[in-house]
């Protein structure tokens, strides 16, 4: 396999490496050598690219919810619905599972569930398929945390607890198809690997799907059941790309109904860009950046002009340095970074500016990783850009050309595997003086011998008892022997330094 796509492999209980430790230790090293530090930055500094990948090696992970509570306009008085689409997988969260009993116990609570509806109303229940090796399998694995046992599913099979269904694929498939064999009742269909209309993987672009399926066939009320931010999010973009007249609800468990068409007229064309802002600022097959929330993701493709985010994210001609381009100017946006020449001087930007060392992975992330993001963004953008047809696009099948490769038979995120930090800090001379006075002062320290300040981490601590002509920089140390502050020169000229400005005014929109 090529260097560039091998991983960093960890556990919860063993993680890859304290990212943040070694980050300090290696600026100060740089600092007490008196490297410029500005190059630094063009390295991560770290095993991994902090800003998008957690210390066991998976994607970051963060909270999509926040943009449904920006964005969602509740129906004060809903219209009753001619067309119910369901999303089956998170109905099976919102019922009492039938631990021990048989699957026609599932078939009555979904029932039970429909009946809600007017009795004139079509409905379809939406079962994800499976049929292919995708980017969610990462997901679905990071979830399961744990090997799942496979079970031989029948009619007349006693269901195992949820979640060994539900974190296991197979399982999940063989429930989908014996829940097929059952009749829910007249107007009722089901849409599962075995018998479909579209053939997406993913329920939640087959419901829109069959939202735009039923818009054309003339349904005047059209409700989807589900509480995924990544299906509001779907819908706002269609239903404003379709420029759809009939009314598109969307219905979270609690009751709650958002008016879609309403979030369309507020946003206006910014519909357009969602799709692409939301993958770039995490789903389940991108990561989370560090620090930088929906709302803050929300905020800053308002407040900027961003053609990139529709025109060339998701679009199947697009050229991979195109994704690169369109996403390193809304990623230096997000930070606060848009006057950036680049990332790299982004980086060091945000480390200059703070009053205090940032932690690593408050940092964007370097160019070369960055690049690996936007290709697993455009994936799925592509994915969601295809629920006006039958299936996902042919360019989408092969994932291995979109910042994916495979361990074991699962897919991983490609990081770049470019030297975390340049040799002269991670190749460290460190002197072992022992000499009680006058330590270091002699050609016999190495440090000395070679021209180079001493540091921490020598024998010596490069302190006060260090006696290297060459050792410039005293340092400080917290109470837990950890790096926390810069050279003196330098801390006191950050102390006079303004954070970093937002890159919006939140007043701007509310």
């Amino acid at each position: 396999m090529d260097s560039s796509k091998k991983q960093v492999k960890g556990t919860k209980t063993n993680p890859v490496i304290d990212l943040e430790t070694i980050f300090l230790r290696l600026l100060l090293i740089g600092q007490q050598r008196q490297l410029e530090l500005a190059p630094l930055f063009s390295y991560e500094l770290c095993a991994v690219p902090p800003a998008l990948i957690d210390e066991y090696s998976c994607l970051r992970k963060g909270n999509k919810s926040g943009l449904v509570k920006r964005l969602g306009v509740l129906e004060i008085t809903p219209d009753n619905p001619d067309m119910v689409i369901v999303d089956v997988s998170q109905l099976f969260y919102r019922i009492v599972w039938p631990f021990g009993g048989k699957p026609s116990d599932l078939v009555d609570s979904i029932k039970e569930r429909l009946n809600h509806y007017p009795n004139e109303s079509k409905k379809v229940i939406v079962f994800d398929k499976y049929e292919n090796v995708s980017a969610k399998d990462h997901e679905r694995k990071r979830r399961a945390n744990e090997v799942v046992t496979n079970y031989e599913l029948s009619i007349s099979s006693k269901l195992p607890k949820r979640d060994a269904i539900m974190k296991n694929k197979i399982n999940k498939r063989q429930l989908g198809s014996v829940l097929c064999t059952f009749d829910f009742g007249d107007g009722v269909t089901t849409d599962s690997s075995d018998d479909y209309v579209f053939g997406h993987d993913e329920a939640d672009i087959t419901m829109v799907s069959y939202v735009l399926d039923a818009a054309n066939k003339g349904h005047k009320v059209v409700r989807v059941l589900s509480n995924d931010t990544d299906v509001f999010v779907l819908l706002v973009y269609w239903v404003h790309l379709s420029q759809l007249t009939c009314k598109v609800q969307m219905e979270r468990w609690d009751g709650t109904i958002f008016d879609i068409g309403a979030t369309c007229k507020s946003l206006g064309s910014k519909c357009l860009q969602l799709l692409g802002m939301h993958a770039l600022s995490g789903c389940d097959t991108t990561s989370f950046p560090f620090g930088k929330g929906k709302i803050t993701a929300l905020k800053t493709m308002l407040n900027g002009t961003f053609p990139g985010l529709q025109e060339v994210l998701g679009e199947t001609k697009s050229t991979n340095e195109g994704v690169e381009a369109a996403a390193t100017t809304y990623v230096l946006a997000l930070y606060g970074q848009s006057r950036a020449q680049s990332l790299e001087s982004a980086r060091f930007n945000l480390f200059r500016l703070k009053k205090r060392n940032p932690k690593v992975s408050a940092l964007p992330p370097t160019s070369a990783n960055l690049k690996q993001h936007a290709m697993r963004a455009h994936l799925q953008v592509m994915l969601w850009k295809a629920a006006n047809r039958q299936g996902p696009p042919i360019e989408a099948m092969d994932i291995t050309n979109f910042g994916w490769t495979f361990e074991d038979g699962f897919p991983v995120p490609v990081i770049d595997q470019g030297i975390p930090a340049p040799p002269e800090l991670t190749e460290v001379i460190r002197c072992q003086c022992k000499a009680q006075d006058k330590k270091c002062g002699k050609e016999t320290c190495s440090c000395h011998k070679d021209k180079l300040s001493c540091t921490s981490y020598c024998n010596c601590a490069g302190g006060g008892e260090c006696f290297n002509p060459h050792t410039t920089c005293q340092v400080r140390i917290d109470e837990e022997n950890e790096v926390q502050a810069l050279t003196t020169r330098e801390m006191n000229e950050n102390e006079e330094e303004e954070e970093v400005p937002d890159a919006f005014n939140v007043d701007e929109w509310v």
